[in-house]
């Protein structure tokens, strides 16, 4: 299992990066290395690009996602973002 944000920082800036290029090129190698991502997500925004991906067969089915909420920038740890967020989970076959 590897984990993998799907906002991440440059190694050598430290920099924020929100191009969905580099997050499906990060897809590709984890998929080519067989190995199950678990998708760490601060916000809406992260789980539409996962979904895609899933949708692309980027991510293979069942995706695990982690709900990281409460972080500077991010979605708040409450209750109805928690009900929002599981709401744009990709449901189960």
């Amino acid at each position: 299992m590897a984990v993998t944000h799907i906002h991440v920082r440059d190694p050598e800036t430290g920099d924020r990066s929100a191009d969905p290029a580099h997050f499906r090129r990060i897809a590709e190698l984890i998929k080519d290395a067989g190995v199950k991502p678990e998708l760490e997500v601060f916000d809406a925004g992260h789980i539409g690009l996962a979904n895609e991906f899933i949708e692309q067969g980027l991510i293979e089915s069942p995706p695990l996602f982690q709900l990281c909420l409460g972080i500077s920038y991010g979605a708040p740890a409450t209750p109805k973002m928690v009900q929002a967020l599981h709401d744009m989970l990709p449901r189960q076959q």
